[in-house]
């Protein structure tokens, strides 16, 4: 009969990582994945967010802040716990998620980032050019 010792049992300390494995679904989500260290973002005022030495004022600082933390290098499945006054406020669940989002034209949530942004088409007014 095969006998299975939990950590606990062994005088191990509790994981500070809680894993809900119901929603594990592929190689993709291992528990390495769940055990990543978040990154600690500051944000102060309604536009600035600072992380690692790296500070973003935008209309949207923590999708501003994921984007400028990839750029430097920072793995994209990351998480990052957005802080205010020392109080979590914000919880992303990894910052490549987050990288390609933007808020869509209503304001009341978001959409997929397009690099590319069409103008208004414009209506030909039958005119010749000046």
């Amino acid at each position: 009969m095969l006998h299975i010792v939990k950590p606990a049992a062994l005088g191990a300390q509790r994981a500070s990582v809680s894993v809900d494995f119901w929603q594990v679904d592929g190689a993709e989500d291992s528990l390495a994945r769940y055990a990543r260290q978040a990154i600690c973002a500051e944000l102060t005022g309604s536009d600035t967010c600072t992380v690692c030495g790296i500070t973003v004022r935008s209309s949207i600082p923590v999708l501003v802040m994921c984007r400028k933390l990839i750029a430097a290098g920072h793995n994209p499945a990351t998480p990052l716990e957005a802080y205010r006054r020392g109080i979590l406020c914000l919880r992303v669940r990894s910052i490549g998620e987050a990288a390609a989002l933007e808020i869509n034209a209503r304001g009341n949530g978001f959409i997929a980032r397009r690099a590319v942004r069409a103008g208004p088409l414009a209506r030909e007014n039958g005119r010749a050019g000046p």
